[in-house]
């Protein structure tokens, strides 16, 4: 069984320790146009590097899921140079931040079907022209799951329609892999 992270599938074993929702960067829409706040993508990407070698080296940790949605400046090709020159394992993620601050009026307008083809794009042919796959799916939501109960009722039919098991659709949609990983029981998308 494999992962898929921002450098590519790996082993299970390649896991090790795992944090489970650590972000590389967070930037909010049109924060790009602050003339107060500056960017250096270098300088960015040499302290973040060292900052993921300090935590495998000091701590132990070998991976960790980035839950960085779409709209919320996430960056595949950015976030894949960070873990390639950190050999940190990063867990790349689909799906847009809550609904009131995170899905942009564009997909607000899309259908149900038309947001899980999106999704399952990501998961299978990779980010825009980036080649990097996303291994999970983030769902974060401003309550219970209003606008988001529909896409996942008819999202985990569409993942099957695909050729994905039971046990896939869980590891992508479930919150914490290392249980799926390790073959250990999931609750069921209505028991959660």
């Amino acid at each position: 069984m494999q992962v898929q992270t921002f450098t590519g599938p790996i082993a299970l074993d390649q896991l090790g320790r795992t944090l489970m929702h650590e972000h590389l960067f967070i930037a909010f829409p049109g924060a790009e146009f602050d003339p107060t706040a500056t960017f250096d993508r270098a300088e960015f990407i040499t302290e973040a590097v060292r900052r993921l070698r300090q935590l495998r080296t000091e701590h132990g940790v070998r991976s960790f899921v980035g839950p960085c949605p779409i709209r919320l400046g996430r960056d595949a090709a950015l976030m894949r140079e960070i873990a390639e020159k950190s050999e940190m394992n990063v867990v790349c993620t689909t799906g847009f931040y809550f609904e009131e601050m995170g899905l942009p009026i564009y997909w607000r307008a899309r259908t149900v079907t038309e947001i899980a083809e999106l999704y399952i794009r990501e998961l299978t042919h990779g980010i825009g022209t980036t080649g990097v796959k996303a291994g999970a799916i983030k769902v974060a939501t401003g309550g219970w799951l209003p606008p988001y109960t529909h896409l996942f009722t008819n999202f985990v039919p569409m993942l099957k329609d695909r050729g994905l098991s039971d046990h896939e659709v869980d590891a992508i949609r479930h919150d914490n892999p290392r249980r799926f990983f390790a073959g250990e029981p999931l609750p069921r998308m209505n028991e959660v």
